[in-house]
């Protein structure tokens, strides 16, 4: 007897997949990823752009050369170009030209891509959960450049500033226990004289 067993999560998570990359081949291998960047404005005004805000997006660059945008916190039927505010949860794949992203600004080549990485790796390491501070676009693009580039340093900018303020607050410790320190022996030196 074989028993017929289903997974509805499982069979949800692939229609999804199969929603957000409109039928592309995930399979394909990728040779070459950059990160770009575009302003991001608010719905009815540049308030974004003008606080130096930016969308982040991935373009793979696959062995027969197609391009393929992979950007998070998208409507899936957003034009690429759709200067909003993106507060949606979906990370999505699209197909493009050079053409498409022209006001697009290059800001991070990924350099080596480690053999053997897909579309669908990186599609994945994009992640589907959105959070405006602690997994957007930039946290996105970050996996992705990670997956691509074990060397890359593996660090979110939430950890790094972390980390420096972390570092920060440390060495502030140090020099006021220091100048605490220093100012408690002057003031044993001059009882000494006296």
């Amino acid at each position: 007897i074989e028993l017929d067993i289903t997974y509805p999560m499982a069979d949800k998570k692939k229609r999804e997949l199969h929603r957000k990359h409109c039928g592309i081949d995930l399979d394909q291998v990728v040779i070459k990823v950059d990160i770009y960047k575009r302003p991001l404005y608010s719905v009815g005004s540049k308030s974004g752009a003008v606080l130096g805000f930016v969308h982040e997006a991935a373009v793979a660059t696959t062995e027969n050369g197609g391009l393929y945008l992979i950007e998070k916190g998208v409507s899936p039927n957003d034009d690429i170009n759709f200067p909003a505010r993106y507060r949606e949860g979906e990370c999505r794949i699209v197909e493009i030209t050079r053409r498409d992203i022209r006001d697009w600004k290059l800001i991070r080549p990924v350099g080596k891509v480690d053999s053997g990485i897909t579309l669908e790796d990186l599609f994945d390491s994009c992640g589907s959960d959105y959070g405006l501070a602690t997994d957007n676009c930039w946290n996105g693009t970050h996996r992705i450049r990670a997956k691509c580039n074990p060397d890359e340093d593996g660090m979110t900018w939430q950890e790094k500033g972390a980390v420096g303020v972390g570092v920060g607050v440390g060495i502030a410790a140090a020099v006021g226990i220091l100048a605490f320190a220093l100012s408690g022996n002057s003031k044993e030196k001059e009882k000494a004289k006296q």
